[in-house]
């Protein structure tokens, strides 16, 4: 392949710059060509490295990045040099896990954005922070990441949602928001302002990851994570912050779980309402026994969810969401007003999943007796 080339690696790894863009090759292997093109996502797809003459590279001080001046198309940084340098070792592998960078967390704040500057404003891309990078021989069906921490705890696990598309022969890239693993995603909305799905931001520190491909361990490399070097913290209060935060993301799961339980509840009981009236025959206890459970998920859906619009803000899980968000967007201890908060949900909830926990039951046996009737909604799964 013609074109201007350099020794980026230890391995014998190359990277040339043609016409064509920029490419990379493991000629110390076998002497012969396994040119990968730079910046592409998917072999089958183009990247985001134009494809266009590359006139120079020139790399880093500490030849960490590797930059490229295009004809025509702007200067463009390669921001992680490893997979390119490491390029030979990964081709002798089935399945090879580079090692990630360092990775510095960047808690969002209102004055770091600039969208609002409107679009006369160029603001080049930073580089995204917990990139995590392997190569793979050959397609996988399942790819998996997984995050342990000093302890050997799992923090995070990142499966076939978060590696879909990162599944494909050749250097793949998944990237690690550096935070907890997030909540699912509620079935109906229920707040403003609330804390969303994300977890809070790990500790710093140092972090294992494993890569498994179809079910085999393919390797484990080290990450560290360092805080956000804008936030000045003392390592206590840290250690604190991140616990509260912790334990109101878990509350969140939780409330969340018990309102998606009510509002099923709560849709079905309309459908046997009307089953029940259009019915004939079905004895006036069983009605009164359909409009007694019917009152109970009212009025338990009423504490948890709230009411339309800003009656969702008092209720439960309204509180929850609106006590997570306060607190995730800070660095800094909670205040003592949140702290007592705190205190009241942590009451709460439990004893509200507890609740919706006994009127699942109570729903469940509903529909069996409702069952011997003739009717057969789909019946309610209780909080774990």
């Amino acid at each position: 392949m013609a074109g201007k080339g350099k020794a980026i690696g230890p391995g014998g790894s190359r990277i040339v710059a043609p016409d064509l863009g920029v490419f990379v090759d493991d000629v110390a292997a076998d002497g012969l060509g396994h040119w990968q093109r730079v910046g592409q996502a998917d072999p089958t797809a183009a990247g985001n490295l134009p494809t266009a003459a590359a006139v120079d590279l020139v790399p880093s001080p500490d030849n960490s990045e590797f930059y490229v001046a295009t004809h025509g198309r702007g200067i463009w940084i390669l921001d992680d040099m490893t997979p390119l340098q490491h390029y030979a070792e990964g081709r002798s592998a089935d399945a090879y896990l580079f090692a990630p960078r360092d990775a510095v967390e960047e808690h969002p704040a209102g004055d770091r954005q600039r969208d609002f500057e409107g679009d006369r404003h160029f603001l080049g891309e930073n580089p995204r922070p917990g990139a995590i990078t392997y190569d793979l021989k050959s397609a996988a069906k399942d790819v998996t990441l997984t995050i342990k921490d000093a302890q050997g705890v799992v923090v995070r696990e990142m499966g076939a949602a978060a590696t879909s598309g990162a599944d494909h022969a050749g250097i793949n890239t998944v990237y690690w928001d550096l935070r907890v693993a997030p909540l699912p995603g509620p079935k109906e909305e229920g707040g403003f302002f609330g804390g969303g799905t994300a977890g809070p931001f790990v500790l710093p520190g140092t972090y294992q990851v494993t890569l498994t491909v179809d079910g085999r361990a393919a390797g484990t490399r080290s990450i560290t994570v360092r805080g956000d070097p804008a936030i000045q913290i003392s390592d206590a209060d840290r250690d604190s912050l991140f616990a509260v935060s912790r334990e109101l993301h878990a509350l969140h799961g939780r409330i969340n779980a018990a309102a998606d339980a009510l509002n099923d509840m709560s849709s079905q009981m309309g459908q046997i309402k009307s089953a029940v009236s259009e019915a004939k025959g079905v004895a006036p206890d069983l009605k009164a026994r359909v409009d007694s459970v019917g009152a109970a998920v009212d009025s338990l859906r009423q504490r948890v969810v709230g009411g339309p619009g800003f009656g969702r803000f008092a209720s439960l899980r309204g509180r929850v969401q609106r006590l997570k968000g306060a607190v995730l967007d800070v660095t800094a201890l909670p205040t003592e007003t949140q702290m007592r908060s705190l205190g009241e949900v942590r009451t709460e909830v439990p004893a509200a999943v507890s609740d919706v926990n006994a009127l699942v039951a109570r729903f469940k046996s509903l529909l069996d007796e409702l069952a011997r009737q003739g009717v057969y909604p789909r019946q309610p799964k209780p909080v774990q």
